[in-house]
């Protein structure tokens, strides 16, 4: 009888381990993946309310210009959807030479499963024509698998104006 009680009290608490465990993982993931998405968020709208000009304006990529230290660069953000990645470059103006700036290519957010940059007009109307763009706003979801579990972190951020470009409509 003490057998098969300690083997029952032996499985349940096995089970419980095994649940505290999986709860765990899960928050820490969760936590690293809200972590990624401030960090992407305050450099991508950092940048967005920074650029001068806005060069194109893509589905998955958008390549401005705006100073960096006082130095005109072009900052590329782009998503590939194929490596779930959204990712930040740095260029020399007008070229496709890397800048030698501190950290110049970046991923930003990894486990990508969608990403939509929006672009609007002055008026607010939605563009994709770089001449007219004045808001950028960012729609994102990740998924993370952990021992069996998916975490989802879905990013919708406001509307990034850019303060620096100077726009007719």
């Amino acid at each position: 009888i003490s057998m098969t009680i300690g083997s029952f009290m032996l499985a349940s608490s096995y089970a419980v381990i095994i649940s505290l465990a999986k709860g765990s993982e899960s928050m820490i993931n969760f936590s690293e993946m809200n972590n990624q998405t401030r960090l992407a968020l305050e450099t991508f709208g950092r940048d967005m309310r920074m650029a001068r000009n806005v060069k194109t304006a893509g589905a998955n990529s958008i390549r401005i210009e705006r100073d960096i230290s006082g130095t005109p660069y072009d900052v590329v953000y782009t998503f590939v959807p194929t490596a779930g990645s959204f990712s930040r470059y740095i260029f020399d103006p007008g070229t496709s030479n890397p800048a030698s700036v501190t950290r110049p290519n970046w991923t930003l957010l990894f486990d990508v499963e969608e990403l939509n940059l929006n672009y609007y007009t002055l008026g607010h109307a939605d563009t994709t024509n770089p001449i007219e763009v004045k808001h950028v706003q960012l729609e994102a979801i990740l998924q993370r698998k952990v021992l069996n579990l998916t975490n989802t972190n879905y990013i919708i951020s406001a509307r990034f104006m850019m303060r620096n470009k100077h726009v007719s409509k």
